[in-house]
C-alpha cells in the first residue's frame, strides 16, 4: 500500500543502476547473452537519464557539483 508520494529527483532510487551480471560472492551470472546486453542497456539508460538532469534546476547530478 502506497502511503506517501516521494519526489523523484531525491527519491531513494535516484541514483540506482539496476545490472543483471554484479552478483554476490559464490553466484555466477549464466553464459545467457541476453544478460551482457541487458546490462549495457541498463547502462546506457542510466547515464542517459542522470545526464538528462543537468538541464533540471536543482537536479543536478552530483559529479557536476564539484567542478
Amino acid at each position: 500500500m502506497l502511503d506517501r508520494v516521494e519526489p523523484q529527483d531525491s527519491g531513494p532510487c535516484r541514483d540506482v543502476n539496476y545490472d543483471p551480471t554484479i552478483l554476490p560472492d559464490g553466484i555466477r551470472p549464466s553464459g545467457d547473452p541476453l544478460l551482457a546486453a541487458r546490462s549495457a542497456a541498463y547502462a546506457d539508460s542510466y547515464l542517459r537519464r542522470t545526464s538528462e538532469e543537468a538541464g533540471i534546476p536543482g537536479a543536478a547530478h552530483p559529479l557536476s557539483e564539484k567542478r
